[in-house]
């Protein structure tokens, strides 16, 4: 089992806690827990409270932009963008002759999310980061990916938090 969650992976990951805590009012720690423990059997180092401080960091930077009720959709552009582009420039690889794209790094350097994030939010207002095109759907485009695709694919019962 790998030990590290690539930076792109986390980078979705706290992505979908900042959506479920902006679509549907779940606290940002347990949906963190939540999703933490969804990517439990793949990767072994991932810190729920790494992902909440994160995803919070990331919802006061859609306030401080005034995303207002777009909020929602630079986040799914964002995980679109992530799950998609290593760069604005460079599109991932998703299906390599070798390897796995979900397969664990030895480096970890999730501090930088939020950079990646920021950098993304003012290439879009700048026309530069690349969006989704119409009718793009997560799941469907992760069908390849097992761990991304539980992510993009599990909702969450409020009851099943505490």
């Amino acid at each position: 089992m790998p030990d590290k969650c690539p930076d792109w992976i986390f980078d979705i990951l706290s992505a979908r806690v900042c959506t479920q805590f902006l679509s549907d009012s779940h606290p940002l720690e347990m949906s963190s827990n939540h999703f933490v423990e969804q990517l439990a059997s793949s990767y072994s180092a991932v810190d729920p409270k790494l992902v909440a401080e994160t995803a919070e960091y990331m919802v006061r930077f859609l306030g401080e932009v005034d995303a207002g009720e777009e909020a929602v959709n630079v986040l799914n552009d964002f995980v679109y963008f992530r799950m998609n582009y290593e760069t604005t420039t460079k599109k991932r690889n998703l299906k390599p002759l070798f390897g796995n794209p979900e397969d664990g790094v030895a480096i970890i350097k999730h501090f930088e999310g939020l950079k990646r994030f920021k950098a993304y939010v003012f290439g879009l207002r700048s026309n530069n980061s690349p969006t989704p095109p119409p009718g793009w759907d997560a799941s469907r485009n992760a069908e390849n990916l097992p761990v991304v695709l539980k992510l993009v694919s599990t909702s969450i019962n409020p009851l099943d938090l505490f």
